[in-house]
């Protein structure tokens, strides 16, 4: 009896290390993965207006070194009618979104010469975007105002299906828009369904603040960016919207509040997660025993009662 109490006990705790194991390996992670969502820019080059769209399995919220950010693919059309003096329309090709973490290649280092024309910069992130957590809610903020928390690349794939685009509001492959806060404060808000394992989540502006853009940057070298506010041949005009201010950024394009809408309610998606947990070599050590248990009363079982 002392012996089948013994590897019961032992046989109970070795079950118990299992599931603590298991339910620690279960615990997910990010990226997940959204099903939809939508953002419209204004006045990306000089008058264009973009109405994108991401589908299924395009667009991640990501959590990296405990910062969140978010990256999609969109694609879309456009539409040309604002004070340029023409009008055009049509397919928008494919662009690239990333906010916070993910837009950046460093995470601590801040941005600099972006306010210098012809100054080259290397998008990296800014010390003033942080990101905080209130129950399922994570807020991405910054510190002051004019800080960089975005960038918006386009890829190519645009079709003009009617009118005509000028050189200097023709998007060319590899384009950087650097987004920023237009306030400082709380910027986005990601709702998710559960924080330390989410499969849904909501992304959308935090109160009345919104990002604006500054752009066309143009690769120089690899991951070095300059502003392409060259005068074109021939014309009095760079690919630069002529009414950004380069200082305080009144008049840029923007990404209003009320138009960027990333969402996975219609069910987000995300790979079951794989258990990595390695067993400890107490762990081990419990199975071996419970295993040498089994045997010895498996042993003594064939061997019949004993006889008095």
């Amino acid at each position: 009896m002392l012996i089948r109490g013994l590897v019961a006990a032992i046989a109970t705790l070795v079950a118990s290390v299992t599931m603590i194991d298991t339910a620690q390996a279960q615990t997910s992670t990010y990226p997940v993965t959204s099903r939809s969502g939508t953002t419209t820019v204004t006045r990306t080059y000089a008058p264009l207006d973009l109405n994108l769209q991401t589908g299924i399995g395009q667009g991640e919220l990501v959590k990296e070194s405990g910062k969140y950010g978010y990256t999609g693919i969109f694609t879309g059309t456009f539409s040309s009618s604002v004070g340029s003096g023409y009008t055009a329309s049509g397919d928008a090709g494919t662009w690239t979104l990333n906010l916070g973490y993910t837009a950046f290649n460093n995470g601590n280092a801040t941005v600099t010469g972006y306010n210098t024309p012809g100054e080259v910069i290397k998008p990296i992130m800014d010390g003033n975007v942080t990101s905080s957590e209130s129950g399922n809610v994570i807020t991405m903020k910054v510190t002051a105002s004019n800080r960089p928390m975005g960038t918006l690349v386009y890829n190519g794939g645009l079709n003009v299906t009617s009118g005509t685009l000028p050189a200097w509001d023709t998007p060319i492959a590899g384009d950087m828009f650097l987004l920023y806060a237009h306030n400082s404060g709380d910027v986005l808000d990601i709702t998710v369904n559960d924080i330390l394992n989410p499969s849904d989540f909501l992304l959308q502006f935090a109160g009345n603040n919104y990002l604006q853009h500054l752009g066309p940057f143009v690769e120089v070298t690899e991951n070095l960016y300059a502003l392409d506010d060259t005068i074109l041949p021939g014309t009095d005009k760079s690919r630069v919207n002529p009414e950004c201010q380069q200082t305080g950024r009144a008049g840029c394009g923007s990404i209003p509040n009320d138009s960027f809408f990333v969402s996975s309610v219609a069910g987000a998606s995300q790979p079951e997660p794989t258990p990595t947990r390695v067993p400890e070599p107490a762990s081990l050590a419990l199975v071996g025993l419970a295993l040498a248990g089994l045997a010895v009363v498996r042993r003594q079982q064939r061997r019949g009662p004993r006889s008095v």
